[in-house]
């Protein structure tokens, strides 16, 4: 019986050759796009997760709450982490991470190592790593030790594994301040999922700021592991206590407030807790690590994802439904030879789960081609390997299966309901409900494709608008060159050989530039016990100029003031948190009984994420500082200008590498997730229309066939080919404009929720949606108008002559 259901199926699909690659297209397009998702979603929620004891690790930040301005941290001060281990029971253990990039040399290679950090001595087994080689145990303790990732040792050492000669014992020079490191280990490369990437590891014992006792001096990473079911209430409690009694005491000493005004201030300084397995996903703070990714993102993909399943699905109905009129006769042959239905729905079914396995043979040839591409657009490195992971393969069949189901259980118990003495006298199979479901799914198709549209175009234009927000300054034609520290005493010469060449406008040192400051602090105004929180950076004479800042009132720095070394500027967003409406005759202070006397109030402009506000910001003067140069640089031919600034770099800087960035593109790098959401959505919008238009080919295919009799009555009757036309397409037009209806509120609640997490933002915009819907409407006209033409054209003594 079943062999006979197979040849049966067989013959079905090679008879309908159309019908049958149409059904195979949109199930196999339809599943390897969520194949796609299933897996860029995995990948996300597999971040840390190959962690030991993940989920007893908890990351500690910093909360500060000054005059309703909040700022978070991720770091937090180096004594927490010993005082956590000795003073909470519920604390298994510790360790302190701290992040910082510099140059790392060894004979004549030397590159600038982004992935540098320094850790506390326990760091690899706290967080379960094992050494290739080398004592996790031991590795890290002491000063000026260094432990390298496998990659790195073949980039310095040529060390391809073990048997290999091992790099053990050999030194590195690493660093601004050139400390020489010994090697005393090798460890795996660390999985592209996880928050915390680095290649070389030092001794935290090497970093003078981790020897200092200052609670209220942020600059370490602190994890801590639960003791086994720990309560977190009681551990945020006690970290509670450590805010009010070693933090807020040393900053109201530093800034000279009482306790009780700091209280009655309403500020607030805390700690806060982060499970390890959600900061990928929950956190975004300025100081992570690299930024991370978004669980709404993710819930956005999940959900198209399941609609693309579901639309493919209604697809292969409305097909299958449509192809019913040409199989009711053969059905109804069957059931006068004895068939009961019984027999005929395990036939139908069977022929449905054909179709889905070779939709989803289909379907892994298309992911595996499209992997490469779908890569690129969302930044990932997936792999589409069957075996290696474990569960795949048998998720794919179950899923496989449940999508035959789902989708050939209607059609089968819908195919063997003819009445076969009505079929057998020429009459087509009926059903108002069943139309009325055919039209709710085509709805529900176009609703899901006219959001989808929506989306796309309100993300791109978001995107397009920050790209394009004037930041307040003139970001474009600017290089930065970072680490300029290692020029030591060639800078001043570096910067004047460089303004020799009239392709460099100006140039500037700073301690940071947007986007990546990041200092902040505490500041006063004179005669006031209010705290503001603020960001600050440091810089030469020439900044304003060469970054094209704009003074609101006052004057920058300048050499013709040697008093601006107790100088501050301040940006519009410090002086309204302070209650400056000018600043003549305003002082502040900053953690002494120093005052500073504000020279000017610059323009506000965003030096970080367009996701926030403006935030309060102080400049300070130093004619030495060496951290990092901006250099502006006349429009067109940035290739050859940057040869040249590497050529002079080579001969100023001590044979240390040359890195740079465009400050326009360190913005945009801020909002690379979102570019490649509005990718990514763009290309599943137009997986979900073509999907869409299939069930609607469908769809006008049996309405069509339906109506061949009363088409052919109505030309002999008179009626012209644009009538018919007309009234084929009209019932379609109706069911795409109530999909359009529908559409509308869901597509502004749900971008008005993701516009809602940027402080710059455009409104929703109705243009968006006359084009989705216009777009919907000739998608659908488009779709069915040469199907509807074609059955309006034929000749009414073929469709009646069976009468």
């Amino acid at each position: 019986m079943l062999r006979n259901y197979v040849i049966t199926a067989l013959r079905i699909l090679r008879r309908q050759k159309l019908y049958s690659f149409i059904n195979i297209l949109g199930l196999s397009v339809g599943l390897a796009a969520s194949l796609l998702i299933f897996l860029y979603i995995s990948d996300e929620l597999r971040y840390d997760r190959h962690i030991k004891d993940a989920a007893r690790i908890y990351r500690v930040g910093i909360n500060e709450t000054f005059k309703g301005d909040e700022i978070l941290y991720s770091d937090s001060g180096a004594p927490l982490a010993e005082a956590m281990r000795a003073e909470l029971p519920e604390v298994e253990a510790s360790v302190r991470v701290s992040p910082v990039p510099g140059p790392v040399k060894f004979q004549d290679k030397v590159f600038m190592e982004k992935k540098l950090m320094y850790a506390d001595s326990n760091f690899f087994e706290f967080f379960g790593y094992s050494l290739l080689e080398g004592n996790a145990a031991k590795c890290l303790k002491g000063p000026d030790k260094i432990v390298v990732s496998a990659s790195a040792a073949k980039k310095y050492f040529g060390y391809e594994g073990q048997g290999d000669a091992s790099p053990l014992g050999k030194q590195l020079i690493v660093g601004r301040d050139g400390r020489v490191a010994e090697v005393t280990g090798i460890f795996a490369d660390v999985p592209a999922t996880t928050h915390m990437k680095f290649d070389m590891v030092m001794s935290m014992e090497s970093l003078e700021y981790a020897k200092n006792d200052c609670w209220a001096c942020y600059g370490t990473k602190t994890y801590f592991k639960t003791v086994a079911q720990a309560d977190m209430v009681t551990i945020e409690k006690k970290l509670e206590d450590f805010a009010q009694k070693r933090i807020i005491p040393r900053i109201e000493k530093d800034l000279h407030i009482p306790h009780e005004q700091f209280v009655k201030s309403g500020d607030r300084v805390s700690f806060f807790i982060q499970p390890l397995l959600s900061i990928h996903l929950e956190s975004n703070i300025d100081s992570e690590f690299e930024p991370n990714g978004d669980l709404q993102y993710v819930y956005i993909f999940s959900a198209t994802g399941i609609f693309l399943i579901l639309m493919a699905c209604i697809n292969f109905m409305n097909l299958s439904t449509a192809r019913a009129v040409s199989r009711s006769k053969e059905v109804g042959v069957r059931k006068t030879m004895g068939a009961t239905r019984q027999g005929l729905v395990p036939q139908f079914m069977l022929e449905s789960f054909l179709y889905v396995l070779i939709s989803g043979l289909a379907a892994l040839v298309i992911a595996y081609v499209a992997m490469g591409p779908f890569n690129t657009l969302s930044g990932k490195d997936l792999q589409l390997d069957l075996f290696a992971t474990p569960y795949l393969l048998p998720s794919i069949f179950l899923f496989l299966a449940v999508v035959g189901i789902l989708a050939g259980t209607y059609p089968a118990f819908y195919l063997t309901s003819f009445n076969p003495v009505r079929v057998l006298k020429g009459g087509g199979p009926q059903g108002s409900s069943r139309s009325l479901l055919r039209s709710t799914l085509v709805v529900f198709q176009f609703t899901i494709s006219i959001v989808l549209i929506v989306g796309t175009v309100i993300i791109y234009k978001q995107v397009s608008f920050i790209q394009n927000h004037h930041l307040g300054f003139d970001k474009e034609n600017v290089i930065r060159i970072p680490q300029t520290y290692v020029l030591e005493n060639n800078a001043k010469v570096f910067k004047d050989a460089l303004l020799k060449h009239s392709e460099f406008v100006n140039a500037s040192y700073a301690q940071s530039l947007p986007p990546y400051i990041q200092s902040t602090a505490f500041i006063k105004a004179e005669n006031s016990d209010q705290l503001v929180g603020y960001f600050y950076s440091v810089a030469d004479h020439d900044l304003l100029q060469t970054m094209g800042y704009r003074m609101k009132s006052g004057r920058y720095f300048s050499r013709e003031f040697p008093s601006d070394s107790s100088a501050v500027i301040i940006n519009e967003a410090c002086a309204r948190l302070l209650g400056f409406e000018t600043h003549e005759g305003k002082r502040v202070s900053f953690g002494d009984a120093k005052m500073w006397n504000v020279i000017g109030i610059i323009q506000d402009f965003n030096f970080a994420s367009l996701k926030s506000d403006v935030q309060p910001l102080a400049l300070f003067l130093d004619d030495g500082i060496k951290g990092t140069m901006a250099l502006r640089v006349t429009p067109g031919n940035p290739a050859e200008k940057i040869a040249l600034v590497e050529s002079l770099w080579k001969k100023y800087a001590n044979g240390q590498p040359f890195q740079y960035s465009f400050i326009d593109e360190d913005f945009n790098a801020l909002f690379r997730s979102e570019q490649r959401l509005g990718i990514v959505f763009a290309t599943f919008t137009i997986i979900a229309i073509l999907i869409a238009c299939l069930g609607l080919f469908g769809l006008i295919t049996y309405i069509a066939a339906q109506r061949t009799k009363e088409i052919g009555i109505r030309k002999v009757l008179g009626a012209t080919l644009g009538q018919i036309t007309i009234l084929l397409l009209s019932d379609l037009v109706r069911l795409v404009l109530i999909a359009f209806v529908i559409a509308i509120p869901l597509a502004w609640y749900g971008m008005d929720q993701w516009l809602q997490s940027f402080a710059y933002r455009i409104p929703f915009d109705i243009v968006a949606v006359v084009i989705a819907g216009a777009g919907g409407l000739l998608i659908a006209v488009l779709t069915v108008g040469y199907r509807s033409i074609k059955a309006a054209s034929v000749n009414p003594v073929d469709s009646l002559k069976n009468e």
